[in-house]
């Protein structure tokens, strides 16, 4: 019987060496596959490099000829786009209250809705698709203290009723 259980862990052992070697030869192959990888980012960085000194020189050439570099068209790429805050040319009330207003009148809107009624207000948008427009619209609606969701896309405002008793305590 003790026999038995020796010859038993003996070829347990045996298929865990098996197990074993196959998982360091499966290792083995995934290091090598990773080494390739590597060498091939090395050599296309390098590459990309050499590129960008190429272009460099040619850059330079061009704004000796010219005075600019016309590759670009003379766009600061790391510049940020648009108007600087605080710049818009018109004045006008925050774009909360206009939504107020147009909801004050009781009925159910769709931001779609809403977005019209404010333009025909006459607030004045600085952005460049009507689909921001309505986006914007439906943060406002969603952040608004007393504008409720009744439906889907569907917002009514109920102003907070103040009791007399609320403002004397």
């Amino acid at each position: 019987m003790h026999g038995m259980v020796t010859l038993e862990l003996i070829l347990n052992w045996r298929k865990m060496v098996q197990q074993i070697k196959q998982h360091v030869a499966l290792a083995s192959k995934n290091v090598e596959a990773a080494k390739k990888v590597l060498k091939k980012r090395s050599l296309l960085e390098r590459e990309r490099n050499r590129l960008q000194k190429r272009i460099s020189r040619c850059d330079e050439k061009i704004t000796v000829l010219v005075g600019s570099s016309g590759g670009n068209g003379g766009v600061d790429y790391n510049k940020k786009r648009g108007p600087k805050v605080g710049t818009k040319k018109f004045s006008q009330a925050p774009l909360e209250q206009y939504v107020l207003k147009v909801l004050s009148s009781g009925e159910k809107l769709a931001p779609k809705e809403v977005a019209e009624r404010v333009r025909e207000e006459g607030y004045q948008t600085h952005q460049k698709s009507l689909t921001n427009f309505r986006s914007t619209i439906g943060v406002v609606l969603r952040s608004l203290n007393g504008v409720e969701k009744v439906g889907r896309a569907q917002y009514i405002y109920t102003p907070a009723v103040v009791s007399a008793e609320a403002e004397v305590a």
